[in-house]
């Protein structure tokens, strides 16, 4: 069933220990504090941060459906990875910073639409192992991905004409692309960028 975190009087808080976290339903979080492991944590549905503390793992955080940061939520990445998998969903980061981030959609057809800002200070990859018709797409407004580290496209379509890749800071980014479609707006403006 669906996992909700909120707190009342005290502080609620859930704790992954070392453990393998899988969740076939939704999560949503109002308050408290998530603390995961240097294990994987499996969202299969959706996952909403409105409140609270989200301390991801250190290992890969999954999430296969729409998600959505908002409020007072405070998502801390840690040195995990964010994975997009799953099929078509919203993505909301709330103009939070993640690491790494990883879209990895599956099933033709499949898209991923960004809904607000983010930071990933980390590497930013685009890849898949099934089909070829997925993408990773902007909605109506413009939205920008800031991009501290690097990028690697190797399938799939990455943006549209409303999103837009900005490289951060005075320092060589490496931006690779061995398959699929770049087709967003890239924005170096710092003099020290290669």
């Amino acid at each position: 069933g669906t996992m909700t975190l909120t707190s009342g009087a005290g502080t609620s808080s859930f704790n992954q220990q070392g453990f393998v976290f899988t969740l076939n339903d939704a999560y949503s979080q109002a308050g408290g504090v998530y603390n995961g492991s240097t294990n994987t944590t499996n969202f299969d549905w959706t996952f909403a941060l409105s409140g609270g503390t989200f301390n991801a793992t250190s290992g890969t955080t999954f999430v296969a459906s729409t998600f959505t940061i908002s409020g007072t939520g405070d998502f801390v990445p840690g040195s995990g990875t964010l994975t997009f998998d799953g099929g078509t969903a919203n993505i909301n980061g709330g103009g939070e910073t993640f690491n790494n981030v990883t879209f990895a959609q599956a099933g033709n057809g499949a898209v991923k639409t960004i809904s607000n800002n983010f930071t990933v200070m980390g590497t930013l990859t685009q890849s898949t192992t099934s089909g070829v018709t997925q993408s990773t797409v902007a909605d109506a407004s413009p939205r920008t991905i800031f991009l501290g580290g690097n990028f690697s496209i190797t399938a799939m379509t990455f943006g549209n004409a409303n999103l837009t890749l900005s490289i951060m800071g005075d320092a060589t980014h490496s931006l690779s692309q061995t398959g699929g479609t770049f087709s967003t707006n890239l924005l170096m403006d710092n003099s020290g960028e290669t």
